[in-house]
């Protein structure tokens, strides 16, 4: 007869076994918060090209207007950060934007050559900077271009 019968687990199962279980454990808690901070960056982006949209599609009507209304609108637009125009998803005072550049298609500024020299298509690159609770800024930057 054994006298040293085996009953129940030995110190190192355990261990090992509450080892493996915590680095599961450890695996899908990492996993789940890359998951929220995608979905975050992709909110944010979402919301951006949705600002975008809506700062571009006056300069479409502008321009249907005349392209000296499309200037102006450009004038007042350039050299300066904007507050965004705010989307159902945004919160206030988060998203900005400005004008970085437009030009025709001899890439001139449309900002400081004569109207009379103008080319189609015209190119409006803007900027939507994400001002995150942190402090810091993140931009997006899109193409845009508009036909006559």
């Amino acid at each position: 007869m054994n006298i040293y019968r085996r009953n129940g687990f030995t110190l190192i199962e355990v261990l090992v076994s509450v080892l493996v279980f915590s680095l599961g454990v450890i695996g899908i808690s990492l996993h789940l918060s890359h998951s929220v901070k995608s979905q975050i960056v992709s909110d944010v982006h979402r919301n951006a090209m949705q600002i975008a949209s809506q700062v571009v599609e006056p300069l479409h009507i502008e321009l249907r207007q005349g392209e000296s209304a499309l200037r102006h609108r450009l004038q007042r637009l350039q050299y300066r950060t904007n507050p965004a125009i705010l989307t159902p998803n945004a919160s206030s005072g988060l998203f900005s934007f400005r004008i970085a550049k437009a030009f025709d298609a001899n890439g001139n500024t449309l900002l400081s050559t004569d109207l009379d020299t103008w080319k189609p298509p015209y190119t409006i690159l803007l900027n939507v900077i994400y001002n995150n609770p942190r402090g810091e800024n993140i931009q997006f930057s899109t193409t845009h271009v508009l036909v006559p």
